[in-house]
């Protein structure tokens, strides 16, 4: 009798001693301000190269009130961007346990900046718990954008 006590007391205590490395990390949110790091042109990905003058060199500030700021650099071209954005709550039986969400942002001055697959007005972004922000450009062969947030 004592060892199936024992058994049941050891079973209990590896289950509660298991860590679980899915946690997502708390406190991701799209407030504040992002550049851009990293380009993935369909599955290889690329270091960005500030000084490489065939990409924009871009930066997000996103603020609390649902409003934008996209500032765009590149040899010869400066533009600046602004307009509002929206979260889109993930859906848990669809959707990756790495989606924080996702985000649909609608320029109102300066649509020449517009990255998009499709749209002339917007951005389509993904917030994932990594702490990363994708502006996803592959669907119509052009690079997946990462963005890391500037502490």
């Amino acid at each position: 009798m004592n060892k199936i006590v024992y058994l049941f007391a050891l079973v209990g205590l590896i289950f509660t001693a298991c860590n679980n490395d899915d946690e997502v990390p708390a406190g991701v949110t799209i407030e504040g301000e992002w550049r851009i790091a990293r380009i993935d042109y369909q599955g290889f990905p690329a270091d960005f190269d500030e000084e490489d003058e065939e990409f924009w060199e871009t930066t997000y500030v996103f603020g609390a009130d649902n409003r934008f700021t996209k500032i765009s650099g590149r040899a010869g071209f400066t533009g600046e961007a602004s307009g509002t954005y929206s979260r889109t709550q993930p859906n848990p039986e669809l959707d990756l346990d790495e989606v924080e969400g996702y985000y649909s942002l609608s320029f109102e001055v300066g649509g020449e900046t517009v990255e998009s697959c499709g749209s002339q007005t917007g951005e389509s972004f993904t917030l994932m718990h990594t702490g990363e922000l994708i502006n996803e450009l592959a669907p119509c062969d052009g690079p997946n954008l990462y963005y890391t947030k500037v502490n």
